[in-house]
């Protein structure tokens, strides 16, 4: 979150057409690139991409919700659904998280959730998680490739 203060002092050397940006006190986080929703065929592999940005830098985490369930979400982690899953993250001044399936099947269409926070209470189960974590939601259809028969 960031604090505006305007008018400037009469001896400031910026023209008062400049508005300056304070960053409040409290944690905050942001995305600067979010999931793409995407369509795959059976057999194919995906990869999205999640990048973020505050300070500190903030922890980031994979979620998934099958299309008709997206009030239900479970924590995907990396080597999960038979090995197929991928998450590959690094923290600096950003985040950034890559989740990658492989081997897709119908079953993996759905909502995939790209979560972040930087508050130091948000693994707190007391805690509303909807107040410490920023979210980005992409859809993946996976749709079944065409089988080729032998000659």
């Amino acid at each position: 979150m960031f604090s505006f203060f305007h008018p400037l002092p009469s001896r400031c050397p910026f023209p008062p057409s400049h508005v300056f940006i304070r960053p409040s006190s409290r944690p905050s986080a942001g995305f600067v690139k979010s999931p793409l929703s995407e369509t795959k065929l059976t057999g194919d592999t995906f990869e999205l991409y999640c990048d973020v940005v505050g300070k500190p830098t903030p922890e980031i985490q994979w979620w998934y919700a099958e299309v008709n369930r997206a009030d239900s979400f479970f924590q995907l982690w990396d080597g999960a659904r038979r090995q197929r899953v991928s998450i590959n993250t690094a923290y600096g001044v950003n985040g950034v998280s890559v989740l990658a399936i492989t081997r897709v099947t119908i079953e993996d269409s759905g909502i995939y959730e790209c979560r972040a926070s930087n508050d130091p209470r948000r693994n707190d189960l007391r805690q509303n998680p909807s107040t410490t974590w920023i979210r980005a939601q992409a859809t993946v259809t996976v749709l079944q490739s065409e089988l080729k028969c032998p000659r």
